[in-house]
């Protein structure tokens, strides 16, 4: 499921990049992102409702993936692209960063795409602000899920710590726990679907992309630093600090993220962005991950995974800053 969710999104975001027009994006990347978070919203609302069997959800969610299949083939009929192609005099600017050539690059080696990033300059900044923030995130979130779990669970009776001790999946000792990553849940959701309706919208059109773009590494780095500094293990500060950082990754990053794609050629669109999105992304999460593995205790997740964090967040400010 994670690995389909990781390529379908990086080809509908390459094929949205490849057809849209700046202005096109500027307008309708917000709009996209909400509608996004009302079927999270959607989604979650009929597994926490109960009344849906698995095998029903199953046939829901098969049923609405042949549906935005359909949706799309729909639009690429029904639609010309708005996307305005580099068509630059000068030889010397006409690199494979902004040469349109139809499909023919797209005939090239998959593993080509690592070239492209790593031979444009512009190209390897996209691929910093794609990837650093995953280390920091997945350190934070590793460690406000062994707070909640270990608040949770010590505020059951005897016997239920004792269950929890022996058994850890046990319902009786994860229930209070698995509302709470309910509720976070539902708060990240309803914020990101509040923040890509109304924030990112207004802050694209009044203070560009530039302005836009560094808001999240800002707010990243602030929180990390107060996480892992000013105030470790306060598993409010986590919830608060992880709802707004997850829903203005959603909402605010991904989309400016998406609109840096906007002046480079299909190549680096649908090519560079798989080896960004699908590779890059999934290694800084295990990077974040290997931190996480030599943390057993909320104390040693704040040993362990300080620097590390505090590095990721830093490098994806002076990446953004450039």
């Amino acid at each position: 499921v994670e690995s389909f969710g990781s390529i379908a999104v990086a080809t509908f975001w390459s094929f949205t990049n490849s057809t849209l027009a700046l202005e096109d994006a500027e307008r309708y990347y917000g709009p996209i992102i909400a509608l996004a978070q009302l079927g999270a919203i959607g989604g979650s609302t009929l597994v926490a409702n109960g009344t849906w069997t698995e095998p029903s959800l199953f046939i829901v969610v098969s049923l609405v993936i042949v549906l935005q299949m359909i949706v799309m083939k729909l639009y690429d009929r029904r639609f010309e692209p708005t996307s305005i192609l580099a068509n630059a005099q000068d030889d010397d600017a006409q690199t494979l960063l902004t040469w349109q050539d139809n499909d023919a690059t797209l005939t090239k080696p998959f593993w080509s795409g690592i070239y492209l990033i790593f031979s444009h300059y512009y190209v390897m900044l996209i691929l910093g602000v794609s990837c650093l923030y995953e280390v920091a995130l997945t350190c934070l979130d590793y460690q406000m899920k062994l707070l909640g779990y270990a608040r949770f669970a010590a505020n059951q009776d005897n016997a239920a710590v004792y269950d929890f001790l022996s058994s850890p999946m046990s319902i009786m000792s994860t229930t209070s726990f698995s509302e709470f990553m309910g509720r976070y849940g539902q708060v990240v959701n309803f914020v990101s679907l509040l923040f890509s309706s109304l924030v990112f919208p207004t802050l694209i059109h009044h203070y560009g992309l530039r302005v836009t773009l560094r808001i999240f590494p800002t707010l990243l780095l602030v929180v990390t630093i107060i996480a892992y500094g000013a105030m470790p293990g306060n598993l409010t500060v986590l919830f608060m600090s992880l709802s707004l950082l997850k829903a203005m990754t959603y909402s605010v990053h991904d989309p400016s993220k998406e609109l840096l794609y906007i002046p480079t050629s299909n190549a680096v669109k649908f090519r560079a962005k798989f080896w960004i999105d699908v590779v890059g992304e999934r290694i800084s999460k295990a990077i974040g991950g290997l931190f996480n593995t030599f943390s057993g205790s909320v104390e040693k997740s704040i040993r362990v995974g300080s620097l590390p964090s505090i590095l990721s967040a830093a490098g994806l400010w002076v990446v953004c800053f450039f």
